[in-house]
């Protein structure tokens, strides 16, 4: 292999500047640094040698001072690492740029100026990254708790600086205790929504993730009603989670009204004028259990009746637990097959055979004395 004259004294004054530059680098024990340059995680980054002189004509040397190591002399690139390039400035200057950068590059970088006296120049590389969730110790996004459950929020954070963790809860507020949990001792409700979490530590992007919390409680019922000068409109407003399974608005036993479709309300328009008292009683039940509001429609006068002065009062009753047997009356179970219509029979006969007025009445007795004394 033929080496040029050149290239070989070259590479003899490049060997003996390395071992004087190994010495001299490694006398002090604490370096202040001239400049700092702040690299993105993953990134490229370039270092400038902060030198005032103009003609420095390829006297220049890079040094790792954590190893001692040069990485590149007189504009030639010493480092076997793929990580570094020498790039070439106007005046003999060169730059240091650095290819990924990790954590690991962190730390202080010495450019020599081989004048006489040596200048050191120190640049300070400090690395930081972005918040990023981490996936393995991050709740998932659709959680589901029953009332009365705790409820645990975890949003596991890393990040350099250490990020600050905000919680959004479902009425629009923040919870600011720079925790990555946020945890309910007993949940209620109240807490069914969404949940954001939002990490930032001063580099962007910030970063965010959505929860959405399912609570499930027992039926809950509000009863309303309205009137008219010729019936009163009777409805059973309900909340649940999840949707109920069984629905039914009766009078003593017989139901008048029965499933409803999600978001619909149990409502009957069918109750007339009426002297005495009458009790309707509202049952719904769904896998957390069973709640049951009774209704007391308080007879009064026809006259009061007909000007809609409705006398309503409730009665709730305590949630009892799910059981396994249908809690269908007695009297519409009998009545259920498997391909039953829709048809609400019991009310549905009721309404046909009730008697509405002294006319129809006459009309009925004529129809059966002339049928049955032929």
């Amino acid at each position: 292999m033929g080496w040029s004259k050149g290239l070989y004294i070259s590479l003899v004054l490049a060997a003996l500047d390395i071992a004087r530059l190994s010495v001299q680098v490694s006398r002090p024990e604490k370096l202040d640094a001239d400049a700092v340059v702040v690299a993105m995680k993953g990134r490229s980054v370039v270092l400038n040698c902060p030198t005032d002189s103009e003609d420095i004509k390829n006297r220049i040397a890079w040094i790792r001072e954590s190893s001692k190591t040069v990485l590149a002399l007189h504009g030639v690139l010493v480092s076997q690492s793929n990580k570094y390039i020498i790039i070439d400035k106007a005046g003999g200057a060169y730059d240091l740029k650095l290819l990924n950068v990790t954590f690991e590059d962190e730390g202080m970088y010495i450019c020599q100026v081989n004048f006489v006296p040596m200048e050191n120049k120190i640049i300070s590389l400090i690395v930081v990254m972005s918040p990023q969730f981490l996936a393995n110790t991050t709740s998932s996004s659709s959680i589901t708790v029953k009332e009365g459950e705790s409820l645990n929020l975890t949003c596991s954070v890393v990040g350099k600086p250490e990020p600050k963790v905000s919680w959004r809860t479902p009425d629009g507020r923040f919870a600011s205790n720079n925790s990555s949990t946020f945890y309910v001792k007993r949940a209620k409700k109240s807490h069914h929504g969404k949940y954001s979490c939002i990490a930032k530590n001063g580099y962007a992007p910030s970063i965010s993730k959505t929860f959405h919390v399912v609570v499930e409680h027992a039926p809950m019922i509000k009863v309303y009603s309205s009137s008219n000068s010729s019936a009163i409109c009777i409805g059973c407003k309900v909340e649940a989670e999840p949707w109920p399974s069984e629905f039914y608005l009766t009078e003593q036993g017989l139901v008048i009204a029965r499933q409803i479709a999600p978001g619909q309300d149990l409502l009957t328009c069918n109750v007339g004028y009426s002297r005495s008292d009458r009790q309707f009683t509202c049952q719904v039940t769904n896998t957390i259990g069973m709640t049951v509001k009774t209704i007391l429609l308080q007879g009064q006068e026809e006259s009061k009746f007909r000007k809609g002065a409705l006398k309503l009062s409730t009665r709730p009753l305590p949630v009892y637990p799910t059981r396994k047997a249908s809690t269908q009356p007695q009297r519409y179970r009998q009545m259920t097959t498997t391909n039953a219509p829709e048809r609400d029979y019991p009310n549905y006969l009721s309404n046909a055979f009730r008697i509405r007025s002294p006319e129809f009445l006459i009309l009925i007795s004529i129809t059966l004395r002339t049928y049955c004394f032929r």
